[in-house]
């Protein structure tokens, strides 16, 4: 329910610690993206700086910017249980979804469940089998789950893999279930010329 609002998607964003995750959970080998469209260190020639100004902060790890902006919207202890609850007052608890044995996957989410937990979000680490997990993310049944996609020479494949909607719902790239014809258009759009200038606009 609570994901159905925006300002708890962006305060989330900001609960999640990403050095630590590439530091402990990565040992130091991943990039650390915080970026707000996803792209990244890789795709930086991709980036519009307006999004960056705009929506950088909800990137960037933020304990205490991330509790005032749940307790802006209304997401406080209502009952007094010590965690936050929705703005009409029924209870928040999240089995954040990890593949068991994924050891670098698994220590990620715990990282990220603390920060979600300090925050006042009862989140809890669930560790299905792989195959269960993947069930899951294709049928639209978890909460929360960390997950991963390829990528390539552009932005394409990962945006397109995992956010047009021709995919959702098919895979467990397309679990997000993001239906968005005006981004699919642009999608399709970008495989339509080889002008690096108009792809580059395309994505920004």
């Amino acid at each position: 329910k609570a994901f159905n609002d925006i300002d708890f998607r962006r305060a989330v964003s900001m609960l999640i610690d990403r050095e630590t995750i590439v530091d402990i959970a990565g040992y130091g080998y991943p990039l650390v993206n915080q970026d707000p469209a996803g792209l990244g260190e890789l795709y930086a020639s991709f980036a519009n700086p307006e999004v960056e100004t705009q929506f950088g902060r909800y990137g960037a790890f933020d304990l205490e910017a991330g509790m005032a902006l749940l307790d802006e919207a209304g997401y406080v202890d209502a009952d007094g249980d010590g965690f936050r609850d929705n703005p009409d007052g029924t209870p928040i608890e999240l089995d954040f979804k990890v593949p068991n044995g994924w050891t670098d996957w698994v220590n990620s989410v715990q990282i990220a469940v603390e920060g979600m937990n300090a925050a006042g979000i009862k989140a809890n680490v669930a560790t299905p089998e792989a195959a269960v997990w993947t069930d899951k993310l294709i049928n639209a049944d978890y909460d929360v789950a960390i997950n991963a996609i390829s990528v390539g020479a552009t932005p394409y494949n990962q945006f397109e893999r995992g956010l047009h909607e021709r995919n959702q719902g098919k895979t467990r790239f397309g679990a997000a279930r993001y239906y968005n014809a005006a981004l699919s258009e642009k999608l399709d759009a970008f495989t339509q010329t080889v002008d690096t200038a108009k792809q580059q606009m395309i994505m920004g």
